[in-house]
């Protein structure tokens, strides 16, 4: 862990949202609201009831 109080960035460091769906990375970078809900929906499976 680097304190950044007391030491600066190094050079050439960034960071990057990261969303993790189980072990699978969905997005590197803020996902689109439709396409987030999308793989939500398909990863939790078909709604009660549902038979197809």
């Amino acid at each position: 862990m680097v304190d950044l109080e007391t030491a600066p960035t190094p050079r050439g460091v960034v960071g990057t949202p990261t969303y993790l769906l189980g072990d699978d990375i969905i997005s590197l970078g803020n996902p689109e609201l439709a396409d987030l809900l999308l793989q939500l929906d398909e990863a939790d499976g078909p709604p009660p009831g549902d038979d197809a």
